[in-house]
């Protein structure tokens, strides 16, 4: 059932104790996950471990974001054979309900699992983001992977998403667990369209969209036309100019229509005074002077807004002209009157 047609409308793929995949339908999971699809893999009693590591993992090149090592087995103990998850987790958006939630984990016993190792590699078509671990096991081994691929992101799990292997399935924080595991695997690796204003605005499209050109329309009406440039995996468009907040409308060549929301920092609404380092920081980011008090914004208005003060040098001159011609006056007004 996985074909090109099953996957056209999909934003998840989940693949639970599956044994193996044809050529193609690993070719256009690659190419799903590439184009922003999410994947997330589970294992179970009917996994390949021999054909996963060389065709789904393929030494780091591959889908999945570590290798499949040898079945574990919890040591026992006075609770019997059984391992629990890590006390203290990762923040992680996944496990954010969870870290709220005292004990969430804390029932959860797990028999068997597989251990995953997980590593970069570098060199021609191989993923060079590293694996993240989401959750662990009591032991330090992860339970939870993820990695980018492409666009998109792979999930990969350390035992089934059944009851074959744990409780999990009997506890409260299962529904929610696998709830935040599709949701984050469907929708982290799409874009954010509500971002701080500032931000740029980056829109990954389809390859058909490269060298064409879409409309922005501002908050203010005012419309921008924007070429798109061709990459690798699709096209893309861009626009940096957002320090203006409000709705911003991106019309594609076909005519859809994308919704981006620009938001005012949260800074702007801080009580805490600046400091002035800070003051001065953010002046010369803007391009402005900084007035301290009352003169030193009247003096750097005047030169825009008044022009320069000159009445006082031409009082001063008009004076020295009056003076002067007084006693140049009386200095004749003493000749005239020697010479008679």
């Amino acid at each position: 059932a996985l074909t090109q047609k099953s996957l056209s409308a999909q934003a998840l793929v989940v693949l639970a104790d599956t044994r193996s995949l044809t050529k193609d339908q690993i070719s256009l999971l690659e190419e799903f996950v590439r184009n922003g699809g999410g994947l997330i893999f589970f294992p179970g009693r009917q996994t390949d471990v021999e054909w996963t590591n060389k065709v789904f993992h393929n030494e780091g090149k591959g889908l999945l974001p570590a290798r499949i090592e040898q079945l574990q087995r919890a040591p026992r103990s006075a609770e019997g054979e059984s391992i629990s998850i890590a006390k203290t987790l990762a923040p992680h958006p996944i496990l954010h309900p969870f870290l709220q939630a005292q004990g969430a984990f804390e029932e959860l016993k797990i028999q068997s699992w597989y251990s995953l190792r997980s590593s970069q590699v570098q060199g021609a078509g191989s993923n060079k983001e590293s694996a993240n671990s989401i959750l662990s096991l009591e032991n330090g081994e992860p339970l939870f992977v993820e990695r980018p691929f492409g666009r998109g992101l792979v999930i990969q799990s350390a035992l089934p998403c059944g009851s074959q292997w744990s409780n999990l399935t009997a506890r409260p924080a299962y529904v929610p667990l696998m709830q935040r595991l599709c949701l984050y695997g469907a929708a982290a690796s799409q874009p954010k369209r509500t971002l701080e204003a500032g931000v740029p605005l980056v829109e990954s499209l389809p390859s058909k969209y490269a060298n064409l050109t879409c409309t922005l329309q501002l908050p203010d009406g005012t419309t921008k036309q924007l070429s798109t440039r061709n990459e690798k995996e699709g096209a893309v468009v861009e626009y940096a100019d957002t320090r203006m907040p409000g709705t911003y409308l991106l019309t594609l060549p076909g005519g859809e229509v994308r919704k981006f929301v620009f938001n005012p920092s949260r800074r702007e609404s801080d009580p805490v005074r600046l400091e002035a380092s800070e003051i001065e920081s953010l002046a010369l980011g803007c391009g402005v002077d900084v007035a301290r008090d009352a003169a030193s914004l009247i003096q750097m208005g005047r030169p825009a807004a008044e022009g320069r003060e000159i009445w006082q040098p031409l009082l001063w001159i008009t004076l020295l002209l009056v003076f002067s011609e007084m006693l140049l006056l009386r200095r004749f007004s003493n000749q005239k009157a020697v010479v008679r």
